[in-house]
């Protein structure tokens, strides 16, 4: 089941994901950015004990690490339960793609393939709102003219 590098998962479906982001302006960068500040320590403890033998590194991710990326989904679940109503169908729209691919991480390989579908997503969404912030300073200068 786990996740496959392809540019479906890592161009058009971050991509979708970001526009419903953008659209909504929810969440915001610093919380897409605090998610995966937790997936990149995560990471990097799963480098630091997964350094033996392959079928030993597999035990030990699946037994210590595998379980907190799952937790994550809770984590993002409470941010939701946070959020303004105005931003809680957005915010829910993320958890629930969050949640689907959480959920399809079985193994290290598929959660450095989920680390760069979730770096897709923010970039795809810094982009569009740079983008837009540079759209309203340009027609503002215009008006001035």
């Amino acid at each position: 089941m786990g996740l496959e590098m392809n540019e479906e998962l890592l161009l058009k479906e971050p991509e979708k994901i970001a526009d419903s982001i953008y659209k909504n302006k929810s969440p915001s960068d610093t919380q897409l950015r605090k998610f995966f500040d937790d997936f990149m320590v995560l990471k990097k403890h799963a480098d630091a004990i997964c350094s033996s033998s392959d079928e030993e590194k597999d035990n030990k991710f699946k037994k210590e690490i595998l379980p907190l990326i799952k937790f994550s989904k809770i984590k993002i679940a409470y941010a939701v339960s946070r959020c303004d109503k105005r931003e809680f169908s957005s915010y829910n729209d993320f958890y629930k793609k969050m949640e689907e691919y959480i959920n399809k991480i079985e193994t290290m390989s598929d959660f450095v393939v989920f680390l760069k579908f979730y770096e897709a997503i923010i970039a795809f969404v810094k982009y569009k709102r740079t983008f837009d912030s540079m759209e309203k300073d340009n027609s503002k200068g215009n008006k001035r003219r």
